[in-house]
Order: C-alpha cells, then sequence, then structure tokens
C-alpha cells in the first residue's frame, strides 16, 4: 500500500530498454550529424569569388535576400562562379551523412530533408539558374552530366533548360527516344525553366500532347505547383489539360485552375 498522494511509475524492463535505444540512437545520430556538417564545412574550402564583400555562397544561402538582388550578384560574379558551381556539383555523400540518413529514416529523429551535400547540389543548381545564358559555356559540360544518368540526372536536365536554346535543344532533341520517366523529367525541368522563361511554354506544350499520360500528368501537375504567376499562357494551357482524355490529367487540371480561381 503506497502512502496517498504518492504518484508511482512503473517502467518495465523492455519500455526501458526502448527508452535506452532510442536516447542512444539519439546520441549517435546527432553526433554524426555534427560530424557530417563539420566535415562538409572543412571540404569546402573557398567559398567562391565575392562580390561587394559577400562569397557566391553567402550570395546563394541568405534566405532573406530578395529575388532581384540575388539575381544582380550572382551574375554580377558571372562566370568567375562556375568553377565553385561546377564543385559543389561534385560533391558526393560521405559515409556520415548516410549513416545520419539511415538512423533518421528508422527513429525520425532530425527535422531536417536534405543532407549538406544535398544543400551544396541544391545551392549549385540556384547559381546556374541566376547565370542562365551566362553559363552557355558550360553546355557541353553539363549534356555530359546529364547523359551520365546519375543521381542527380533532373538536376541537370533542369540547368540545360536556362542556360540558352542550346540546353534545352539538348533535352528536347532526345525526347522521341527517351523512355516515360525520361520524358517526365525534361517535362519538370522544361516547366521549372518556363516560370523563368515564358518562352519555353511552347515546348511545355507539346509535352502536354505526349503520349503517355504519366509524362502529361507530370507536366500539368508542375505547371499549378511550381512556384511563380499563373501566366495567360499557363492558365490557357491548363485549361486545355482539363480536356484531356486521362483522369490524372484532367483532375490535375482542374484542381490547378481551382486554386487559381481562389487566389
Amino acid at each position: 500500500m503506497f502512502p496517498t498522494g504518492c504518484e508511482v511509475s512503473v517502467t518495465s524492463g523492455s519500455d526501458m530498454k526502448r527508452l535506452l535505444h532510442t536516447r542512444f540512437a539519439v546520441a549517435v545520430t546527432l553526433f554524426l550529424a555534427a560530424g557530417a556538417i563539420v566535415w562538409l564545412g572543412l571540404r569546402s574550402g573557398n567559398e567562391g569569388p565575392s562580390f561587394e564583400g559577400r562569397t557566391l555562397r553567402a550570395w546563394l544561402e541568405d534566405p532573406e535576400l530578395p529575388a532581384v538582388e540575388l539575381r544582380r550578384g550572382v551574375r554580377a560574379i558571372g562566370t568567375n562562379g562556375i568553377p565553385m558551381l561546377k564543385q559543389w556539383l561534385d560533391y558526393e555523400e560521405t559515409w556520415l551523412e548516410r549513416q545520419v540518413r539511415r538512423l533518421n529514416s528508422r527513429q525520425h529523429l532530425l527535422a531536417f530533408d536534405h543532407s549538406p551535400t544535398m544543400d551544396a547540389h541544391l545551392r549549385a543548381m540556384r547559381g546556374f539558374f541566376e547565370l542562365e545564358e551566362l553559363a552557355a559555356g558550360e553546355l557541353d559540360w553539363l549534356k555530359s552530366r546529364w547523359r551520365a544518368r546519375d543521381h542527380n540526372r533532373l538536376f541537370y536536365a533542369q540547368m540545360l533548360a536556362v542556360v540558352g536554346d542550346g540546353g534545352v535543344a539538348v533535352l528536347t532533341n532526345a525526347l522521341p527516344e527517351m523512355p516515360v520517366q525520361d520524358r517526365k523529367d525534361v517535362a519538370t525541368a522544361l516547366v521549372f525553366a518556363s516560370k523563368r522563361k515564358p518562352e519555353l511554354m511552347r515546348e511545355v506544350r507539346r509535352l502536354l500532347r505526349d503520349p503517355s499520360r504519366e509524362v502529361r500528368g507530370a507536366a500539368v501537375f508542375h505547371l499549378w505547383s511550381t512556384p511563380g504567376d499563373l501566366t495567360p499562357e499557363v492558365i490557357a494551357a491548363l485549361q486545355d489539360a482539363a480536356l484531356d482524355p486521362a483522369d490524372n490529367v484532367r483532375e490535375s487540371a482542374v484542381e490547378g485552375l481551382r486554386r487559381q480561381t481562389a487566389q
């Protein structure tokens, strides 16, 4: 009989083991995450050339920077920043990062979506997006990377789509021989690029007539879900897609139009 007013918590042996295991996993994951971040910082070395006292990395990583200022800074650095962008794209996931990702996928302990290496890849892609035609001299390099079919293939497709007509031609000329998944990637890349270059909507329109409902569906979904204004051209494309015979394409287009009307 316990004294009145006392609360007693009884923890079973199995519960205690689970608690200890979770605490150990948290400690290990945090340790590995810290190690991965430190290691990436050490190997990053140079953060790229500077403009107005900011390195290229600082321009690309400032979340408070207005889009027009980001573009101004990156384009002022210009092609001098390309070697750094390519170096970031060459980063490969370290053993430490793989362990963090593996533990986090099992335990859901840390609230982050990208590894430091993925952050470096995204930073490089943002750099190419801002340079656009200034990076046209890297067309052959981007094309070879895209054709290498590595896990960043979609990144390279998106970069090809913004560096000029030559990059777009690389993607569109290869469409007839592409499997469905690759055509979906090209659709995603061209829609994304069309938000910056409205003239690319003519290529997006072609993909809306693709024989595969999956490719058409990917194009329609990204037309309305990718950040950017729903221009009259985009709305017209969605209206046409709302008549598509495939349910997935038609329903996605209707959802996009509904959201546009609700704004």
